[in-house]
């Protein structure tokens, strides 16, 4: 089967993004096109395409005559994310719960392996990854992939703060046993169970929220 090969702006939207979530562009920090284009090994196109794109989900703001700055960490914004991500997700887990196969539970427990993998080397950055591909993969299994992608930009937002979250040791712990007990929700088709538990999980930044103000810089946060 031939795969659609991105384009330049596509790799440079999936990448400014990514380093937005993880910190590499930190919150309140001014950006370079031409820095950034050098960076990525692409033209100034489609690097301005990218921001572009990522300031109409105010990842990015424009300032004309002066630069783009990336967002400040707004907690209103976190909040709506957080809104949004949650009803997908208790809405995808209730379909898991209705009808999920072996082959797709298999596939839930070998995420679970690598994200105990990760937890025990303390690769924050890994594990991260691990996660988000755990909630992906719920949607994948549900068939619900394109709505996945569809959210995808806005709950940027809600991962930056997950991602700060993750780095304290504490947190990354947490979360790997709410994904195991989520599993094992799906794998008694306990729907009500499950959606408690992403319900828990995907609130757990409200309570973190004064503990990463008093770790960040202030300037981080709107």
């Amino acid at each position: 089967m031939t795969q659609t090969r991105e384009s330049g702006s596509q790799y440079a939207l999936r990448v400014l993004q990514d380093k937005i979530v993880h910190l590499e562009l930190e919150p309140g920090s001014w950006v370079s096109e031409n820095e950034l284009a050098d960076s990525l090994a692409l033209s100034r196109t489609p690097v301005r395409a990218a921001i572009q794109e990522l300031s109409t989900v105010r990842l990015i703001e424009i300032y004309p005559q002066k630069g783009s700055r990336i967002a400040r960490i707004d907690y209103s914004l976190v909040e709506e994310a957080r809104f949004m991500r949650l009803a997908l997700e208790r809405a995808v887990v209730e379909l898991l719960c209705a009808s999920t196969s072996q082959e797709a539970l298999a596939q839930l427990e070998e995420s679970l392996k690598y994200q105990e993998i990760y937890l025990q080397l303390e690769d924050n950055t890994a594990f991260f990854r691990a996660d988000n591909e755990f909630h992906h993969l719920l949607f994948i299994l549900a068939n619900k992939e394109t709505s996945y992608r569809m959210m995808n930009g806005l709950t940027a937002h809600f991962d930056r703060v997950r991602q700060m979250a993750s780095r304290m040791e504490t947190n990354r712990t947490r979360n790997l046993e709410d994904h195991r007990a989520l599993v094992q929700a799906i794998g008694q088709h306990n729907a009500p169970m499950a959606m408690d538990i992403v319900t828990r999980h995907l609130t757990h930044y409200q309570v973190d929220e004064g503990a990463l103000r008093d770790k960040y810089p202030e300037t981080y946060f709107a």
